[in-house]
């Protein structure tokens, strides 16, 4: 059993911080947890010193970026990189939308694109990069971009 952790960046530009709910962070949990994976989620949001709110004992960080705060998202995956060896995985609106400039310009390792339930279940089960549809992640110091991708289908 693999510890993940999923992090919502601070969002300064709002007037009231914990009005962005991590929504797609919560859902993400809980897919995750039906796979009796270790969760936590931390909500960043009106932290001061955000960085060190971050546990460093995870084995997966997931990392959600809108546009407007990409670049503490940025931030908080060089903060783990030095402090850990886990794996940084990116995801949300921006990093799907450009995933070889973040790549290239981030310490992250993958970007997980659009809907993240089942790909990035795949990442936590252990499935080699090359396997997993959905995804653009580095390879050599090179990005590489898998172009077939996953869209979860919700039935109701």
């Amino acid at each position: 059993m693999k510890k993940i952790i999923l992090v919502q960046p601070p969002s300064p530009f709002l007037l009231i911080e914990k009005w962005n709910l991590p929504i797609n962070l919560l859902y993400l949990k809980g897919f995750l947890e039906k796979e009796n994976h270790k969760i936590e989620l931390i909500n960043l949001a009106d932290i001061k010193n955000y960085l060190e709110a971050i546990p460093l004992n995870a084995d997966i960080y997931g990392v959600s970026m809108f546009t407007p705060h990409h670049n503490l998202g940025i931030e908080i995956g060089k903060y783990l990189k030095k402090n850990t060896n886990a794996l940084l995985v990116g995801g949300g609106h921006h990093v799907s939308a450009i995933p070889q400039d973040f790549l290239e310009n981030s310490e992250f390792d993958i970007v997980v694109r659009r809907e993240g339930e089942l790909t990035f279940s795949e990442i936590c089960n252990g499935k080699t990069f090359q396997e997993i549809k959905g995804i653009s992640h580095k390879l050599n110091g090179k990005v590489s971009i898998i172009l077939i991708e996953i869209l979860l289908k919700i039935l109701i």
